[in-house]
């Protein structure tokens, strides 16, 4: 399979919403699929199979086995992300990268609307901001590279929190969207 198919399986293995949010769950921490199972309210069978299906996709590494209960349980990490980086991106149908945009708005409103009440946007770290801009074609194409240089900052500043192991840590989010709006601002 060539590099353009690999991109195209890959993006067709996370157009399922389970398997993103298990992605998700998977790169939090070494967890089973019955702890996120129960962590999602979801039925162990259908999270056992499409945690196999990520692992068999190279998604998902097996961590360790642990005996519980006469049973062995299964112990695994993200070793991918459901992240597709731009380059990919291109390679991707068009039909496919909507299906894809659309589960990420819809999990990323869901977490949002459901921190809110819980007052995950209470702290002064906390920002939520919308900018309208016109931009031409180079100023898309910067906006574009500074997008993708602060996702890569915010994943080494997680790899540095990891790195202290504070008791203190807290999940967060960060979402990032540059589009071209149906409309003029």
């Amino acid at each position: 399979m060539g590099e353009s198919g690999l991109v195209q399986a890959r993006g067709h293995l996370l157009r399922h919403p389970l398997r993103q949010h298990l992605l998700f769950k998977y790169a939090e921490r070494v967890t089973s699929p019955s702890e996120v199972a129960a962590a999602l309210g979801t039925k162990l069978n259908v999270v056992s199979y499409h945690t196999n299906v990520l692992a068999d996709a190279g998604c998902l590494e097996l961590v360790r086995t642990e005996q519980r209960r006469g049973a062995q349980q299964h112990f695994y990490r993200a070793v991918a992300t459901s992240e597709i980086d731009d380059a990919d991106w291109e390679q991707l149908p068009p039909r496919l990268r909507r299906v894809l945009v659309r589960l990420t708005m819809d999990t990323s409103w869901k977490e949002a609307s459901d921190a809110l009440p819980r007052g995950g946007m209470d702290a002064p770290t906390a920002h939520v901001s919308r900018s309208l801009l016109v931009l031409d074609e180079q100023g898309r194409g910067a906006l574009a590279a500074l997008l993708q240089a602060t996702v890569a900052e915010a994943l080494e500043i997680e790899r540095q929190s990891r790195e202290r192991g504070a008791e203190e840590d807290v999940p967060c989010e960060l979402i990032v969207m540059g589009f071209e709006r149906a409309s003029r601002p």
